[in-house]
């Protein structure tokens, strides 16, 4: 990147990232990984911009793009951009009757749909809107030129895209962002990663930052667009964006820092007190997080090396926006020498209009104005913006109207202050400001911030209720999930306790004067950022609590499309019509929404939905039960890969050369595989996995890793078993993971980890081996397939190549403790791929067929 010059455009952003020869754009999906280099991404841009000039649009014309983050969703943008049309983005929470107002509103000319919203997107604009699917866009221009399109002539007050801030109204109002306006948080950010790109370029480039603000967003963009590709960074996209994954992504990825919204950071912390609690160290934590508050950075990151061990140590910490970030939840993170930086902005200000910086003391601030932006209060403290940040006005009726005062100052909305460091401090939106009988102010977020520290609460939301003359300090109290079932009298003495808790630290002015128990999951929030909806809570209170209902009811009702009320507690997953991929897909929209990490070993086809509701609300049963295994990573290493191939070389080869001499049949379909395969074939002995290791040419063979039942080293990976049992099994499995690349596969719950790391494994350029029986066969006969096997059939995007063993079973069948002399026959198939969307049993029993017939 050349960096010279001041650009009026974003265009040269975009031509600067082609020489990027290490920075890339990942999705991290459940069950998959995709990976695209920046310049690869640049070029699908160019294509893209081909075909929408193919279709015949023009500089200023409108497309939709709707959905979640995805790497050809960045590349649909900057396509657009790179021709001068207009990107209208829409959240993958979107209603239909919005997308088709905004599409109206608008005049939009296309609309590019993930999979996801596909449905939605046919129903909202039936055939009245060209469609094209995201995930698709590669294979649609791939006969286009990547080569740069002819330039469009460009200035800095062009629209580059038309942002919808409200989901309900008939008539949207769209904030229009220029070139120049999200220029200027670029530009400001670019002088001072210029100073130290020299001596501390290598700290960030290639480096990975996890994402999970929406790119329908502007801070989404500004973080998961334009900043990677100022500074050569690797944005990392989780979807769904539940803490666990999250958590996944930051340790498996190595990510220097993760981009994220609030509840994030308090799902996580919430998640690692959590197991603390269960070893008996919650107290310990958080007297040692009071401990060293005030201690140095570097201090507070050695005590907890434990935290930092399991996240990675290359992680620095967590930028958030999209909303406020609770004071109490900052300083707990800053405790453990987990950095926060949190920016403040709007979309009117294209977004960015103050951040923090990482070292900063204390906490609350949100820091200084980024660049040469103006900032300052009103009489009131309304925090007031003028600079070319501001967005060109709202577009409503189909007419621009202008969004600043005749002096060009933007009114935000939000009330502040400047504390000793001359820092800017956000108390909250003038709208809900609470104004006492007596005239007093009394700011929401400083009572949510006391309320939420006490035990038992999860947040707190603080409203005024009319009262004579003013307004009474009502809160309205979300419970910790184990809460949700507890009857009355206990829900109401935990409520009553915080709020006494709460107004002993507060004035006597702003002290709760009210409260209630909000008896659902969770608060009403917005899509994406997730600040909670007050309006909808005054709403709620005025006309009764809304009826009550746990995390698990609602997400279940919404997964299975029905709203016929709460399910039966003995009403099995299965009976639901759920398949394997169903109920991890569930759990992971749970997590997602309900901001709560699972114990996901205790949850299976066969749970029911009580014992599901119980394990979210932090119920569960006692006793020995699987454990979270850690996948052996560091079994792909080079040396242990060369010690695994001595190994099978000294122990298994002699023990195959005497006992099974072996005719292979069928390498021939190997020879185009080009990169990974799935390897799925019948299980009859303890000696398949050697065998087929040896029937495999050099070049795949050093490169399988072997998916294994955990329930042969039950000692191991349950929390029963003896000392000697566990040092028994964990060398036998050590040794297991060596020779064969093995990697744990739990048969009935708990291989949801287990299939990530196939998606990891994939990404490495590993094939797999996986026996779908589950069991050996007893007889010698192909057993049924389980479920599992469609998962990473359709969802890893590898051919999956079927072969069957012959005449082991009687070598070594598994009730025999020494082998006989026979001859083995090894027969491979040819290669099978499926699609993504493909009905799991019907694949299943394909792949028996394949395997059968091989």
């Amino acid at each position: 990147m050349s960096g010279e010059g001041r650009r009026d455009t974003l265009v040269p952003y975009v031509l600067d990232a082609l020489s990027q020869r290490h920075a890339r754009f990942t999705l991290r999906e459940p069950f998959r990984i995709r990976r695209l280099p920046t310049p690869e991404l640049i070029r699908l841009a160019f294509r893209i911009a081909r075909e929408l000039e193919a279709r015949g649009l023009s500089k200023g014309e409108r497309i939709l793009v709707w959905g979640h983050a995805l790497p050809e969703w960045v590349a649909a943008f900057l396509g657009a951009l790179l021709k001068g049309v207009v990107v209208v983005p829409l959240d993958d929470a979107a209603g239909c009757g919005f997308a088709r107002a905004v599409a109206e509103t608008t005049k939009a000319r296309l609309a590019a749909v993930a999979r996801d919203s596909l449905d939605a997107a046919r129903e909202a604009f039936g055939d009245s809107l060209p469609l094209l699917v995201l995930e698709e866009l590669p294979e649609l221009v791939a006969e286009r030129s990547a080569e740069p399109p002819e330039p469009v002539e460009l200035g800095p007050k062009d629209p580059v895209e038309i942002v919808f801030t409200s989901g309900t109204t008939s008539e949207p109002k769209g904030v229009v962002l220029s070139h120049r306006n999200v220029l200027q948080n670029l530009q400001a950010l670019e002088p001072h990663y210029r100073r130290w790109e020299g001596r501390l370029g290598w700290l960030v480039h290639r480096r990975p930052v996890v994402t999970v603000l929406p790119l329908s967003h502007a801070f989404g963009q500004v973080v998961g667009i334009f900043a990677p590709l100022l500074m050569e960074l690797s944005p990392v996209f989780v979807s769904p964006p539940g803490p666990s994954a999250v958590r996944e992504a930051i340790r498996a990825e190595k990510a220097l820092a993760a981009i994220a919204v609030p509840r994030i950071l308090s799902g996580l912390r919430r998640a690692l007190e959590t197991e603390a609690r269960k070893a008996g160290r919650l107290e310990a934590l958080r007297e040692k997080r009071e401990r060293l508050e005030g201690a140095g950075w570097l201090r507070r990151r050695f005590a907890f090396r434990r935290l930092h061990r399991e996240l990675g140590r290359r992680f620095l910490g967590f930028i958030v926006g999209g909303a406020a970030l609770d004071p109490e939840e900052e300083r707990a993170w800053k405790s453990m020498g987990v950095l926060a930086v949190q920016g403040y902005g709007l979309t009117e200000t294209a977004p960015i209009v103050a951040v923090s910086t990482p070292f900063a003391r204390g906490v609350g601030a949100v820091g200084h104005a980024l660049g040469d932006q103006e900032v300052r209060l009103g009489a009131d403290g309304e925090v007031l913006v003028r600079g070319s940040n501001v967005a060109e006005g709202y577009l409503k009726g189909g007419k621009l109207q202008s969004l600043t005062d005749e002096d060009g100052w933007f009114h935000t909305g939000d009330l502040g202050e400047w504390d000793d460091h001359g820092r800017l401090v956000i108390k909250g939106r003038s709208k809900d400001v609470i104004v006492t009988a007596n005239g007093l102010n009394v700011y929401p977020r400083d009572l949510e911030s006391a309320l939420g520290a006490q035990e038992g609460v999860l947040e707190a939301a603080v409203v005024g209720r009319p009262a004579g003359d003013g307004e009474q300090v009502h809160a309205v109290l979300l419970l910790e999930p184990s809460l949700l079932s507890a009857d009355e009298a206990e829900r109401e003495r935990v409520a009553e306790a915080a709020v006494r808790a709460a107004n002993e630290r507060l004035p006597a002015y702003q002290r709760v004067r009210s409260h209630s128990v909000w008896p659902q999951a969770d608060f009403p929030r917005t899509a994406g950022t997730q600040k909670v909806l007050k309006r909808e809570l005054l709403a709620s209170l005025d006309g009764g609590p809304p009826a009550r209902g746990s995390a698990v009811d609602e997400t279940l009702r919404a997964f299975l499309r029905r709203d016929d009320g709460a399910l039966p507690e003995d009403r099995k997953l299965s009976d639901l019509d759920l398949s394997s991929l169903d109920v991890l897909e569930l759990l992971a929209r749970v997590e997602s929404e309900g901001e709560v990490q699972l114990d996901e070993t205790r949850v299976g086809a066969e749970t029911t939905v009580g014992e599901l509701r119980r394990l979210v609300e932090g119920g569960g049963g006692e006793g020995a039960r699987l454990v979270q295994p850690r996948m052996p990573r560091w079994a792909l290493s080079p040396l242990a890969g060369g010690c695994g191939s001595a190994l099978r070389a000294g122990l298994a080869g002699p023990v195959l050369a005497l006992w099974c001499p072996l005719r292979v049949e069928g390498r021939e379909h190997l020879d185009a595989l080009g990169g990974p395969a799935l390897f799925i074939g019948n299980h009859s002995s303890y000696l398949d996995a050697p065998v087929v290791f040896k029937a495999l040419p050099g070049p795949v063979r050093r490169r399988v890793s072997t998916a294994m039942a955990t329930e042969p080293f039950h000692p191991l990976f349950t929390t029963g078993g003896s000392a000697l049992e566990r040092a028994w099994q964990r060398l036998q499995y050590g040794l297991a993971v060596l020779a064969f690349g093995a990697f744990p596969m739990p048969r009935g719950s708990g291989f949801r980890p287990s299939l990530g790391y196939a998606a990891e494994l994939v990404d490495r350029g590993r094939h797999l081996l996986v026996f779908p029986e589950g069991r050996m066969s007893l007889d010698g006969e192909l057993q049924d397939f389980r479920g599992g096997v469609a998962l990473l059939a359709t969802r890893l995007g590898i051919p999956v190549v079927p072969f069957r063993i012959e005449g082991l079973h009687e070598v070594l069948p598994p009730q025999a403790s020494w082998p006989k002399r026979g001859q083995v026959r090894v027969v491979f198939g040819g290669p099978l791929r499926f699609a993504e969307d493909a009905e799991s049993e019907k694949v299943t029993r394909e792949l028996e067929r394949a395997v059968r017939e091989a």
